[in-house]
Order: C-alpha cells, then sequence, then structure tokens
C-alpha cells in the first residue's frame, strides 16, 4: 500500500500537504491544479487514507445469484465460465460467496454485502432481489442503467466485426445459428426473441442487401441443436459459405456434425465465446 510519503514525492508536494488534501482540510491554501495532482496519484498508487482503513471490514461476503441450473450450466457453458470467473476472484480476494435463489425465504441476510446477479430477470425477480441487498450488479443483463450497475458484453460490436471479417474473405451468402433468448419469471423462464446478436445479424445484412431469412435457424443454446440443425443445413439446397453461431456450445455441435462426415466444403465457423473444449478440436477454428 502506498505512503503519504511516496505520494509527496510524485506529486512534488510537502507529507503535510497531501495529508491535508487527502483527509479534505478546507483551512489548507493550495491551488485546485494541486489538489487534482495529489489526488491523481494517490488514486494510482492505490492510496487507502487511515479512516478508510479503519472503516473497511475484515470480512466481505457477497451472495451470488444465477439463473441457470447445474444441468442447464453444463448444457451451456457460458454462465458456467462466468460464474466460475466470479468465484474465483472472490476467492483471490479472500471474498466468500453465497449462492442465493430467488425462489428460497431467508430469514436473516444482513451478513451480504452485496448481490451479483447473473443472467436476466423480470421485475418481480428483480424486486425479489433487491430485498437480499440494496448493492446489485447484474451481469450479462442491464435492467436499468439508472438504479444498478451492470457488466455486458457488447454483442452488437461484436457481431458487426466478426461479419465485416467475413465479408472481406468475400463471404456473403452468411448463415445464423442461435438460441432462444430468455428471462427469468420465477422457478421456469421466459422466451423472449432472438436476443441482440440475431438482431444485428439481421440489421447488417439487410444494410449490405445479402439478407436471406432462410439462412437464420434459431432453436436452443445448446451442444445438441448446433449438430443436429447443421445436418439439416448440409443436407438442405441453399448452403452458406460461412456461418456465425450464438454461443460456443452451438458452434461445437455445428462443427462436430461436419468432422465427423468429413464434409467436403468446409467453411468458416465463428462464435463468440471461448470454451476449454476448444483447444481439443482440430482444425481449430475460429474464436472471438
Amino acid at each position: 500500500m502506498a505512503t503519504i510519503r511516496e505520494i509527496a514525492l510524485k506529486a512534488e508536494v510537502s507529507s503535510s500537504t497531501v495529508s491535508r488534501v487527502l483527509n479534505f482540510d478546507d483551512s489548507i491554501n493550495v491551488s485546485e491544479k494541486t489538489k487534482n495532482k495529489i489526488f491523481k496519484v494517490a488514486d494510482e498508487l492505490n492510496y487507502v487514507t487511515l479512516r478508510k482503513r479503519k472503516k473497511k471490514k475484515d470480512n466481505y461476503t457477497i451472495g451470488l445469484i444465477q439463473w441457470f441450473t447445474d444441468k442447464e450450466e453444463i448444457s451451456d457453458q457460458y454462465y458456467l465460465y462466468i460464474r466460475n470467473g466470479i468465484e474465483r476472484k472472490c476467492a483471490n480476494n479472500l471474498i466468500r460467496v453465497e449462492r442465493l435463489f430467488t425462489e428460497v425465504e431467508y430469514d436473516d441476510l444482513d451478513y451480504i454485502d452485496g448481490v451479483i446477479a447473473i443472467g436476466t430477470y423480470s421485475e418481480r425477480e428483480i424486486k425479489k432481489i433487491e430485498k437480499f441487498s440494496g448493492k446489485i450488479i447484474f451481469v450479462d443483463s442491464s435492467p436499468n442503467e439508472n438504479l444498478y450497475d451492470s457488466v455486458v458484453i457488447d454483442f452488437e460490436k461484436s457481431v458487426v466485426e466478426v461479419l465485416d471479417y467475413l465479408v472481406e474473405l468475400g463471404h456473403y451468402n452468411i448463415g445464423y445459428i442461435g438460441g432462444v433468448e430468455l428471462i427469468k419469471t420465477g422457478k421456469e423462464k421466459e422466451k423472449k426473441g432472438g436476443g441482440i446478436r440475431l438482431d444485428t445479424y439481421t440489421k447488417y445484412m439487410k444494410d449490405k442487401k445479402l439478407f436471406n431469412p432462410e439462412l437464420i435457424k434459431i432453436g436452443e443454446f445448446s451442444y445438441e441443436y448446433g449438430y443436429n440443425i447443421m445436418k439439416k443445413i448440409i443436407q438442405g439446397n441453399n448452403i452458406p459459405t460461412a456461418i456465425f453461431a450464438g454461443s460456443d456450445a452451438i458452434a461445437i455441435g455445428a462443427y462436430m456434425l461436419i468432422y465427423t462426415l468429413s464434409y467436403p466444403k468446409f467453411y468458416k465457423l465463428i462464435y463468440l465465446v471461448k470454451s476449454w473444449i476448444c483447444t481439443y478440436i482440430y482444425p481449430i477454428y475460429i474464436i472471438i
């Protein structure tokens, strides 16, 4: 942890000036430029004032809410990777993680310091989550940017970059394989359409005058669907030269069908989430 002396040396001021500025001493007579410089250096060095250190808890507990069951995580490992990443990061920082469920009534959760909710939830489910803690971060959804912090992937940017890459390679007959996006409404999940990946693909292809609805296949985000739908695609008359897969599970299923049949007209298969399974697949295909 940085010291006041280290901040003073880097900011080129005295230690007493640093101490008074960081403790918001209004009586000190220094310019705003100097104050800003001290705060900037302190931030760069991750300095924590003594007052904050005394208030800081020794142990934190984060409530982790996930909308996928363990079985669903195995089928589509996207959320499994997210959960494992959160748990690993918390473990590295000595933060305890407790899995919570919106279907369960808890007597006392005062020890929960905050909640991380993975997935997409209805307004009713969000109200339940708010009972766990007033400090909530949503991962992979952003229900209300004015009320909650969130961490989301910029799927729109990623999809456009992938399609630009394929078009530059001369692919104009580009297919899309995806699943139906879901929203948790309780013990069940409701369908809410093809999601941002499909919407972005559709808009892009229409703007380029390349859109063909027959090249879009929507089912579920699973290995089985990817395998079975790819089999139907290569048996059809209008075979795309490249396919955009909406998830790793779909992509791997589709790839394994092609590889198993040694399909001669092998084309590019691109998806957005890197899976550990890819390290065992040959030849390697493109991952974003």
